[in-house]
């Protein structure tokens, strides 16, 4: 499979993943192939992420679901730091780890856009730091299970610790060394 659609499929399905909101003020009903959308002040519905987004932007709703924020991150990361000082094993993050990372840091950009201040902009240096950790850590580990080659029960055990991007990045690399052997080499069987 193809890195970059991998990626936008896997962005894609988030996007269109349902997640829980409370509608705040009555708002015109929304009409979807095969379904209506309807928004009456004070009810819990289920509508697709992008949806949400616009209507959260609106005011319309406020979505139910736990957005990242700076803590959390920042756990994240001690908790890759410690485990590499402690094992050579990944931690498993939220399988939703990556999509929630990137609307963080882009509501974090947009807000530091709106209205600057020195304490978002510390926050989105801070936010940036426990991001290199993570995936320097992470990037290690994956190119390390990519070297270790066929799949021990150890080995499965590790991969799946990965997000799914992470398990797309751990097949391309995979795949693009196994067709790197054949051509340079000759192999039909790689080593590695």
């Amino acid at each position: 499979m193809d890195l970059s659609l991998g990626l936008r499929n896997l962005r894609r399905e988030y996007l269109w993943s349902n997640v829980r909101v409370i509608v705040l003020k009555d708002h015109e009903d929304i009409m979807l192939p095969g379904t209506t959308i309807q928004l009456k002040r004070g009810t819990e519905i289920t509508v697709p992420r992008w949806i949400s987004k616009i209507l959260e932007e609106k005011g319309v709703v406020e979505v139910k679901d736990t957005p990242m924020n700076i803590n959390e991150l920042g756990r994240y990361s001690f908790l890759e730091i410690h485990a590499r000082t402690t094992s050579a094993t990944l931690q498993k993050l939220p399988i939703d780890f990556y999509q929630k990372l990137r609307d963080y840091l882009e509501k974090l950009k947009e807000n530091i856009a709106r209205k600057p201040s020195p304490e978002l902009v510390d926050e989105y240096r801070k936010a940036r730091s426990y991001v290199y950790d993570i995936l320097r850590i992470r990037l290690n580990r994956i190119l390390a299970l990519v070297q270790a080659g066929a799949e021990s029960g150890e080995i499965r055990d590790e991969i799946n610790k990965l997000t799914p991007e992470e398990l797309i990045l751990y097949k391309t690399i995979r795949k693009l060394l196994e067709d790197w052997q054949k051509e340079v080499i000759g192999l039909e069987e790689p080593l590695i």
